[in-house]
């Protein structure tokens, strides 16, 4: 009831209404392992969990293989399973044509789940040992392939406790970067991921924003964090250290420099995002899951690091380390419009130059599920 082809990497079920499930030729023995899935096709009723299992899961017939198949997975639904329970609930759904990754971590007995790129879940479980497989159970129709060569994406970020300047106090999780007390100057920390590839989104909550000074948030260049032996002091113009910054008075930091003041400020209690396409290499800010400011960031594929700096203080800043990922604003596309469309303002205003004929302008994000709001003036 299932065929598989493509060298091996396309599984395809036209059953419905009966479980199956497809597991790989490898077993993960020691170490950290990747793999990934892209669903090429699920019925709308089908139940399928994407996950990893002892190979015996191969004589399985539920969505959600029972405990002796020592099974952990991701279910379409969103929910996140072990040994049989659910374990964790609310991560984004599951549908065409998503990437589902996960990170096996066999040392630390550890599962990572990745949602299109991004962490959305982590499992620590005794169980999580060698001789594991990669399989996919679903009662339904489906189509998925094993993608042979996943890029491996960065891990949720962590302040780095030795790229943290004089008067800053990083948590014992590593979460957590604190100045207690008005510094009289600029105090930066970095992360200790770097990302250069696909997308990322960053989410820091703002604990503690003293009376005096302001706070930075948003990704620089680790190199930029020391000349040869680490800097404990500022060593340029906190701007300098930013290729894309969001200061708490409104500021926005671009390749080092001020680029517009005015923003929306932020401040106690505050959850600011930061969504960084580096494909596009175009940028959004997001406060308390909304959108507040977008722009472009050229050059930001060279690798950025999260990071934040406290000006006097004292001040707080929380990172998340499984934020929940935003729809990225909508923008005119630039290879989708007509030729005689002038795009400006970031791709936000469309001016229309041509004397005839209807210009067609195209958005450049997909609406494919869920409630999506979009909003367009009319100038003239």
């Amino acid at each position: 009831c299932v065929c598989v082809k493509q060298d091996n990497m396309v599984a395809k079920s036209v059953r419905s209404g009966q479980c199956v499930t497809v597991i790989s030729a490898v077993e993960y023995e020691s170490g950290k392992q990747y793999f990934e899935v892209n669903l090429m096709a699920i019925h709308p009723e089908a139940e399928m969990c994407v996950g990893i299992a002892a190979k015996e899961v191969a004589d399985n017939f539920r969505a959600i293989p029972a405990a002796e198949y020592r099974h952990f997975g991701y279910c379409n639904n969103g929910d996140l399973v072990a040994l049989g329970q659910v374990v964790q609930t609310g991560c984004p759904r599951i549908r065409v044509p998503d990437r589902i990754g996960i990170l096996v971590d066999l040392d630390r007995h550890a599962l990572l789940f990745f949602h299109n790129g991004h962490p959305v879940g982590i499992i620590n479980h005794n169980n999580v040992r060698a001789r594991l497989t990669p399989c996919v159970t679903c009662v339904g129709q489906f189509e998925a392939l094993l993608d042979p060569t996943p890029a491996v994406p960065a891990f949720p970020p962590e302040w780095d406790c030795e790229r943290a300047q004089d008067n800053i106090q990083v948590s014992k999780d590593r979460l957590t970067a604190l100045v207690p007390c008005d510094t009289e100057s600029a105090r930066t920390v970095w992360s200790t991921s770097v990302y250069n590839r696909g997308a990322l989104y960053l989410e820091m909550q703002v604990e503690l924003h003293g009376r005096t000074g302001w706070i930075v948030y948003g990704v620089g260049n680790r190199n930029m964090a020391s000349q040869g032996k680490f800097a404990t002091r500022a060593q340029l113009p906190y701007e300098e250290y930013f290729v894309i910054g969001y200061t708490s008075r409104g500021d926005i930091i671009n390749a080092g420099a001020v680029e517009r003041r005015g923003e929306e400020q932020w401040c106690n209690g505050d959850r600011m995002g930061l969504y960084i396409d580096f494909v596009t290499e175009t940028y959004a800010a997001y406060k308390n899951g909304f959108p507040v400011v977008v722009g472009n960031c050229p050059g930001v594929g060279v690798g950025v690091s999260p990071m934040t700096t406290f000006v006097y203080g004292p001040h707080s800043m929380k990172l998340v380390p499984l934020p929940q990922v935003p729809n990225p604003p909508q923008r005119w596309d630039s290879n989708k419009c007509h030729s005689e469309v002038a795009l400006s303002q970031y791709s936000l205003m469309a001016t229309n130059k041509a004397e005839s004929g209807y210009p067609t302008i195209v958005g450049t994000q997909v609406l494919r599920h869920g409630r999506h709001y979009f909003e367009v003036t009319i100038e003239y």
